[in-house]
């Protein structure tokens, strides 16, 4: 659970004008927090975390970065927490496996089940936590998309971008970007991405989307 593909991409695609106040929810072990602080000169990162080892390493990582000054780690249940400040900007690579899934590993569950963080939560604290010209940016397998969507709208939260991500030419969409805000929109701003061409290589597309982040891709 170090760092995923998945984690990459919503570093990568969540877009702002030009937030001043920027919040990770879940952080792992800080990468999107680590992508938004290097992005976003002008903003003050937050990354909220609950595991204790996972918040130790994330902390780790942003006092070796450039931005460590622009970076701050809590860690806590973002049901919980009560900031000073409302956000910007808030991402959210979140658990998306239900809590039947079968998983062994313990913290590897915590990561990747609902067991800590359900969906109707997750909707509660954004919209609790967010400016209200704010935008929630979220990535999740693209089934599960409409079950959050749904918590969303229940919480004031309405749909403005949705990215379809298809992890090679020749599959389907797995996974889904989207944007949320507090007022609706007239129409939805639909985009896609394929990572991989027919020989496994990378596109350009996304070559030239993660270069920044990335020392190499071949």
């Amino acid at each position: 659970m170090k760092l995923g593909t998945d984690a990459v991409l919503l570093g990568c695609l969540a877009e702002h004008p030009a937030p001043v106040t920027v919040l990770d929810i879940g952080t792992g072990s800080g990468v999107i927090a680590l992508q938004l602080a290097q992005r976003f000169e002008g903003a003050a990162v937050t990354a909220l975390e609950i595991d204790a080892s996972a918040a130790a390493q994330a902390q780790s990582n942003f006092e070796a970065s450039s931005w460590s000054q622009r970076l701050q780690l809590v860690q806590t249940d973002v049901t919980q927490w009560e900031p000073a400040q409302l956000f910007d900007m808030i991402c959210c690579n979140p658990p998306f496996y239900s809590n039947s899934y079968p998983i062994a590993d313990a913290q590897r569950r915590v990561a990747r089940s609902q067991e800590q963080l359900n969906f109707e939560q997750l909707a509660h604290s954004v919209a609790r936590l967010l400016q209200k010209n704010g935008i929630f940016w979220v990535i999740l397998p693209a089934e599960g998309m409409p079950d959050l969507q749904q918590c969303l709208a229940k919480a004031g939260l309405y749909l403005q971008t949705r990215i379809s991500i298809y992890p090679k030419i020749d599959k389907s969409c797995n996974r889904q970007i989207a944007a949320y805000r507090k007022t609706a929109s007239a129409s939805v701003t639909e985009r896609s991405l394929c990572i991989r061409l027919a020989d496994n290589s990378y596109t350009e597309a996304y070559k030239q989307l993660t270069s920044a982040f990335y020392l190499q891709l071949k």
